[in-house]
């Protein structure tokens, strides 16, 4: 069976694209956003596959295998101040946790051994943006863990 990593990453989206965010609308992309993205990006960025390791001794398989999915989130706002841009910045952030934790399997892409956690969020707070107003950029790591028959 093959890795279980674009099964991960393709519902991890799904669950993300039809969550509601609370407040303005999110666009949610898989891979970095366009330059025409909106205000606020909740993206699926990259993979860093971590260990595979024997699930049995002397086999090489079942296995078992260790990924982190990153997932950026950006707000900006041309009329807002710094304060409000980071307050909102983490509370998207926080929305991706809570869709992870609902979704401890992501929708069954993970084994039913697997999960999914948060690992760590991010940030270096909100800067001067150009043209104007502020902007903040997050990471939001999540950490995924699978067998693989």
């Amino acid at each position: 069976m093959a890795s279980s990593i674009s099964n991960a990453r393709s519902s991890l989206y799904t669950l993300l694209a039809a969550h509601s965010f609370p407040g303005n609308p999110v666009q949610v992309t898989f891979g970095a956003p366009s330059a025409y993205e909106d205000q606020e990006v909740v993206a699926l960025m990259g993979v860093e596959a971590g260990d595979e390791d024997d699930a049995v001794i002397g086999g090489a398989r079942p296995r078992d295998e260790e990924f982190t999915i990153v997932i950026g989130v950006k707000v900006h706002g041309p009329t807002d101040d710094a304060a409000t841009v980071d307050v909102r910045g983490w509370l998207l952030a926080d929305e991706v946790r809570e869709v992870v934790y609902a979704n401890r399997s992501l929708g069954a892409a993970l084994t039913p051994s697997g999960w999914a956690r948060v690992s760590s969020q991010t940030s270096v707070g909100a800067q001067s943006a150009e043209g104007g107003g502020w902007v903040i950029f997050l990471e939001v790591r999540v950490l995924c863990r699978a067998r693989v028959a």
